[in-house]
C-alpha cells in the first residue's frame, strides 16, 4: 500500500530533473548565442567591441603544464583543498593562468592571454594525485588540476581586442597577468618595432570564451551538450512526475489525506 513517505523519492527526482532541464535550457540559450556570432578574420579585427575569431594557436613561448609536464603554449593550474570530516568535498583555493598564444588564421594574427574564467575547452581537465586524504578530522589535503592549449590546435576566441599598448600598460602596472620572461621580452620588441598599436590582443577582463575547437566544432559541441541535458532532464521529470501523481492518487484513495 502506498503511503505519504513514498512521495519523497519521486518529489526529489522531479526536483532534480527540473534542475537538469534548467541547465539544458541555459546551455541551449548559450549555444544559440554562439551560433549567432559572425566570425571576423584575424587580419580584420578592430579595437573595441566583442568579436569572434577562429584559427590555429601559434606558440608564443613553450611552457610545460604543471601536472603532466605536457609542452604547451598556455595552461591553467587549479589548486584544490579537502578537509577530512567535511561533506563539501574539494574546493578551489587558487588558479594560475600562465602563458598565451598567437591566434593565426592566415589573414593575420592576434595575441591571446586567457584568464581563469573564460576557458571553455573540449579537452577534459586533468587531475593530479592528491597528497593523500588525511584521516584526522579537519586535516588538510591538496591536489592540482590542469587545462592547456597546445600549439597547432584549433582555437576559437570571443572577446574584445585591445591594442598592444594597452596590454603593456597593464603589465607595467604590475597587475597579475603571468607570463614567461621570454614572452615579455618578445612583446617589448614588438612594441618597439611596430608601436603601441602594432598588434591587437585579447586579455583577461576582455575575454568571453576561449575554446580549443574550430568554430564549427565549438557550435556542434555546444548543441550536443544542451541536447543531452534537455533529454535527460525531460525524461527524469516526466517519469518522476508520473510516479508522484500515481502515489498521490493512491494516498488519497487510501484516505491518508483529506
Amino acid at each position: 500500500m502506498e503511503n505519504l513517505e513514498d512521495l519523497a523519492l519521486p518529489a526529489v527526482l522531479l526536483f532534480g530533473g527540473l534542475i537538469i532541464l534548467g541547465i539544458g535550457l541555459f546551455k541551449s540559450s548559450r549555444a544559440r548565442g554562439i551560433a549567432r556570432w559572425q566570425r571576423t578574420a584575424a587580419g580584420s579585427l578592430k579595437e573595441g567591441g566583442e568579436q569572434m575569431v577562429t584559427g590555429k594557436a601559434r606558440s608564443a613561448v613553450t611552457v610545460s603544464s604543471p601536472v603532466t609536464q605536457t609542452p604547451c603554449t598556455f595552461y591553467l593550474e587549479t589548486v584544490e583543498e579537502h578537509y577530512s570530516g567535511r561533506s563539501s568535498g574539494w574546493s578551489i583555493i587558487d588558479q594560475k593562468p600562465y602563458g598565451g598564444f598567437y591566434l593565426d588564421d592566415g589573414s593575420g594574427s592576434a595575441l591571446v592571454l586567457p584568464g581563469a574564467g573564460c576557458l571553455d575547452l573540449v579537452k577534459p581537465e586533468i587531475t593530479g594525485a592528491s597528497d593523500g586524504l588525511p584521516m584526522d578530522t579537519y586535516a588538510r589535503a591538496t591536489r592540482r588540476k590542469e587545462q592547456f592549449i597546445v600549439a597547432g590546435e584549433d582555437v576559437t576566441v570571443i572577446g574584445t581586442p585591445v591594442p598592444l599598448g594597452n596590454l603593456m600598460a597593464v603589465l607595467r602596472s604590475g597587475v597579475g597577468i603571468q607570463m614567461p620572461a621570454e614572452l615579455m621580452t618578445e612583446l617589448l620588441n614588438i612594441e618597439k618595432e611596430k608601436g603601441p598599436v602594432g598588434m591587437l590582443c585579447f586579455i583577461p577582463g576582455g575575454l568571453r570564451a576561449v575554446s580549443d575547437a574550430s568554430y564549427e566544432d565549438y557550435v556542434s559541441n555546444a548543441k550536443a551538450s544542451y541536447s543531452l541535458y534537455l533529454q535527460l532532464g525531460g525524461l527524469i521529470s516526466i517519469l518522476s512526475l508520473a510516479r508522484f501523481l500515481y502515489v498521490l492518487k493512491a494516498v488519497y484513495a487510501n484516505g491518508l489525506l483529506g
